[in-house]
């Protein structure tokens, strides 16, 4: 039973015996009780406490929540994956707290979760920090090579956008290299700087298909798959990556 005024004598050599003797008391003695017989349990356990603030404690009038000493509330904590803490009310009566944390509090809550995990998955953990290292060095190949099997995809399984996928894949591949076109320059002249007679049919057939008003038949789309796998194979991210290096040096 809930009760402020059940508390231990000053002679009590057991606080928690007394509680249970008594069979009730205030908010603290339920949280301490349950602290210690959830850590009993082998439950990662902390005792925590705050203000309570209720709907009964706001004043519609004064638009505001009085808070005294009244809402001071004690409860326990449980952790069960290193990362979360779930509150817990033993409390008769009282609502599951909750908690908003703050962003140093959330920062240092994904920090604890980091380190529990790093040290119950050694192995993973540096297959991980490797497979980072390794795709920080090579980045931009990492995004050359993504960009490259989306355009297999859009290539095989959607025709009508295989110019469009091309010319966005081309693009990648000069942004990835570290020379991204301008908006303002004609990929006629930017594709045709690393290799100039590699993008001369497939920017024709750009040139058609963005701007030409008649139906485009058969044979021409066949021009365009071939077109577009040439410029792919004739420019190739190594191919512009070392174009730039020339241009800088």
């Amino acid at each position: 039973t809930y009760d402020r005024t059940l508390v231990a004598t000053d002679g009590s050599a057991d606080s928690v015996e007394a509680f249970l003797d008594l069979q009730g008391g205030p908010a603290y003695q339920f949280a301490s009780v349950a602290t210690l017989v959830l850590r009993a349990a082998g439950y990662k356990t902390r005792l925590q406490r705050g203000f309570l603030v209720q709907a009964k404690d706001y004043e519609p009038l004064a638009r505001q929540s009085v808070v005294t000493s009244e809402n001071l509330h004690m409860w326990p904590e449980v952790c069960l994956d290193g990362r979360h803490w779930i509150p817990v009310e033993p409390t008769p009566g009282f609502p599951i707290p909750y908690n908003h944390l703050d962003w140093w509090q959330w920062c240092q809550s994904q920090a604890a979760y980091s380190i529990y995990w790093i040290k119950h998955n050694p192995i993973a953990s540096l297959l991980t920090t490797l497979l980072a290292g390794f795709l920080f060095r090579y980045r931009w190949e990492s995004i050359a090579a993504l960009s490259w099997c989306i355009w297999c995809f859009v290539f095989r399984l959607f025709p009508s956008q295989r110019l469009k996928a091309t010319r966005k894949l081309i693009d990648v591949r000069f942004w990835a290299a570290g020379s991204p076109r301008p908006r303002f320059v004609a990929i006629s002249d930017w594709f045709s700087q690393p290799a100039p007679h590699a993008a001369k049919t497939f920017c024709h057939l750009w040139q058609i298909e963005s701007f030409s008003l008649t139906q485009k038949p058969l044979l021409q789309r066949k021009k365009v798959e071939l077109a577009c796998q040439h410029i792919v194979g004739d420019l190739p991210f190594q191919c512009m990556k070392t174009h730039t290096r020339t241009e800088i040096n």
